[in-house]
């Protein structure tokens, strides 16, 4: 019997080990290839060592590179090449000068090089200590550029073994200055190679970190003037999905395993559920890698003060080059920054009434609450066949037909706070007209709110914001809804992009809980009839149950028709424990009161998916770096998200009610006199406490 063999070799790159060196050399050359330079830190690999090195700063917050003409700093000469425009407008000015710089000291970064030794004897060649710097004194006088060591130190796979004869008396021979020569141009063939590889790697850089990814910094001792945080502000990332255990997330700024080459059906894993995980995953091929943003906060240099501004503390929108603070803007007579809603733009009967009923239950002391709300223009159609199983696509289909159409609302709720409306809670509601049976639904499709509402009655505000719609929703004709309580562990977004790491988030029981309270109160006002879960309305049969696009039922029923293919027993059996197990009390069916008069909706429509949606929502902040994790960024991003909502009320004609003109009239008058839309507004809530009948104005 031959004996197990022992793994000897293991690979440096991952946790791998081979019987053999060859094989081990195999492993590396196929798996890891180019990208053996790895960063001690955040384990990202580079194809070669100057790209680690000048990877490295990201870390450290160095800028070794020097500008000649201001004190910016910048972590490659990529970034310098970039900056040199500012300050030359003639190409012909441009290239000589960037020319010369390359060839200066100033070019050279200051970091990374090795410590010289205290010991004058001590070994020069493969020493730790020495000091590649000092080698090249020798070298400087008959060569260009870097020296013979100094190239070997900074190259190590280039070899230069080319042998040199001993000088005469009378210096170097004709033997020895045509090697040199030879090897000045094999030198400077590959320093073109390398450089050439390094200007690629920094514009694949370029485009990941997108048109603000690097803002320009100043000299390490430069503060902001705006706050006390540092100059470079890394963006915050939420949890990633682990593909180990369920529910296991990646959290921020946590270790994790990826794939070295990314695959579409490729999964994440934290290193615990890696270490454990053994079937179908080739460990070979993963690389440690750290949950956190490339990307940090833009530093903005006023360009009449000098002064440094973050973005998110300046509210400047635009691009970098054209930034003044606002101490600047209002010397020079400019314009600043739009930080609370427009009261002429976005109004509507929800608008109005959801604002009256939420400013009722504030204190006086409190911020005003403001409303905006819009909705699609055109219906979504979905496809019957994409939301209900096989096994019963014939019942479904003498209810609801080919296909289910709904048109989406969206409801942004803001508060005033030291002169910004900052959101705090969106609603995303999809509204079904007539789908079976002449019955028209409400289905919630995601809401969430961040923890920023100053006010001591947070619990009743919120709740007001559900029942308000409650009651438009009766006016629409709309008298049946349909709720899944679906909460999101700490860490996960569903609308708002990174929360306050403080926020309290509700388990399943939290939830429904806090759901039950607003139906109690809605029952006990008798704005709602009655509110039942899955259990409580007997509903036993699977063609039975609501059938909505992207809810927990429609999901389920795909679920488990995958899971199962053509089995339809099977497919019964696991619907049952769904219905009857699993979420017998987390979806609620509403029933309001008929008997209100209709009205016409006046909401403002629009086609731009971004604040429809509530997925597209996410993804159009995360992409802008739109956060709402910290007061600062969070009113940031109420500014920017107010700007784009600006733009899609001014495309739409107002459709003000008469007692709304009067109000607005009233309004830009007191902005005259006042001379500000802060003060006129605070005026015009004095009066409106005071109960003056506006619409005898």
């Amino acid at each position: 019997m031959v004996a197990k063999q022992n793994r000897y070799f293991k690979c440096k790159y991952c946790p791998s080990a081979f019987t053999t060196a060859n094989k081990l050399k195999s492993h590396e050359a196929n798996v890891h290839g180019k990208w053996s330079h790895q960063c001690p830190q955040c384990h990202k690999r580079f194809q070669t060592a100057k790209s680690l090195s000048d990877h490295q700063p990201t870390h450290s917050g160095e800028r070794p590179y020097q500008c000649p003409n201001c004190p910016l700093r910048f972590p490659t000469l990529h970034r310098v090449r970039s900056h040199f425009p500012t300050h030359y407008k003639v190409r012909s000015e441009l290239l000589a000068a960037w020319q010369d710089y390359k060839e200066s000291p100033q070019a050279e970064p200051w970091y990374g090089q090795a410590p010289p030794t205290s010991d004058p004897e001590a070994p020069r060649d493969g020493d730790q200590n020495s000091d590649p710097m000092e080698q090249e004194e020798e070298d400087k006088q008959n060569m260009s550029g870097p020296g013979l060591a100094t190239f070997q130190w900074r190259n190590p796979n280039i070899q230069l073994d080319i042998p040199m004869e001993e000088d005469n008396q009378d210096g170097p021979g004709p033997a020895t200055l045509a090697k040199r020569r030879l090897l000045n141009v094999q030198m400077a063939a590959a320093q073109d190679e390398l450089e050439e590889m390094e200007e690629m790697e920094e514009m694949k850089e370029d485009a990941e970190e997108g048109a603000h990814g690097a803002g320009e910094f100043a000299a390490p001792e430069e503060r902001a003037s705006c706050c006390s945080r540092p100059l470079q502000a890394r963006f915050n990332v939420p949890n990633r999905e682990c593909g180990g255990k369920d529910k296991c997330r990646i959290a921020q700024n946590s270790d994790y395993m990826e794939l070295i080459k990314p695959s579409s059906k490729g999964k994440d894993f934290c290193l615990e559920c890696f270490a454990v995980a053994v079937r179908g995953i080739h460990k070979e091929r993963y690389m440690k890698k750290r949950n956190e943003h490339d990307k940090f906060e833009d530093v903005l240099r006023c360009k009449d003060c000098q002064k440094l501004w973050h973005r998110c503390c300046s509210f400047h929108l635009g691009r970098s080059n054209e930034f003044k603070c606002e101490k600047c803007m209002q010397k020079a007579g400019m314009k600043k920054v739009t930080k609370v809603l427009d009261a002429e733009k976005g109004r509507s009967r929800i608008v109005t009434m959801m604002e009256e009923r939420l400013n009722a239950i504030l204190k006086e002391e409190d911020g005003r609450i403001s409303v905006r709300a819009v909705v699609g223009i055109e219906p979504k159609r979905v496809p019957l066949k994409s939301l209900a199983p096989s096994h019963y696509i014939k019942s479904f289909k003498r209810k609801y037909g080919q296909e289910v159409s709904y048109k989406n609302r969206t409801i942004a709720v803001f508060q005033n706070q030291n002169g910004v409306d900052q959101l705090f809670f969106m609603l995303f509601v999809h509204e079904y007209k007539n789908p079976a049976e002449k019955e028209s639904w409400f289905v919630f499709d995601y809401l969430d709110s961040v923890k920023y509402l100053e006010a001591e009655n947070r619990k009743q505000i919120n709740q007001e914001i559900l029942l308000a719609y409650f009651d438009f929703a009766k006016s629409l004709g709309i008298l049946r809804g349909y709720i899944w309580a679906d909460p999101p562990l700490k860490g996960d977004d569903f609308i708002f992009n990174i929360h306050p790491e403080n926020q309290r988030y509700l388990d399943i029981d939290g939830l429904v809980k806090w759901y039950r309270d607003i139906f109690d109160e809605g029952v006990q006002k008798n704005r709602i009839v009655k509110y039942e879960d899955l259990r409580e309305s007997k509903i036993e049969k699977v063609e039975d149950l609501p059938l909505f696009a992207d809810s927990l039922w429609s999901k389920k029923m795909k679920d488990v028709e995958q899971r199962w293919k053509n089995s339809k027993k099977d497919f019964d059996e696991d619907m049952t424990w769904h219905m009857t197990v699993q979420h017998p009390k987390d979806n609620f069916f509403i029933e309001l009161a008929d008997g209100s008069e209709l009205e016409e909706d006046d909401t403002p429509t629009t086609s731009q998916e971004w604040i429809l949606d509530s997925w597209n929502f996410l993804e159009h902040c995360r992409n802008h770096n739109w956060e709402f994790g910290e007061p600062a960024r969070a009113r940031f991003s109420s500014v920017a998200i107010i700007e784009k909502l600006d733009k899609i009320f001014s495309r739409i004609p107002c459709h003000c009610p008469p007692h709304l003109v009067v109000h607005n009239l009233l309004l830009q008058l007191l902005s005259i006199v006042y001379a500000s839309p802060e003060s006129a507004r605070l005026h015009f809530d004095l009066l409106d406490n005071q109960k003056i009948h506006l619409t005898t104005v």
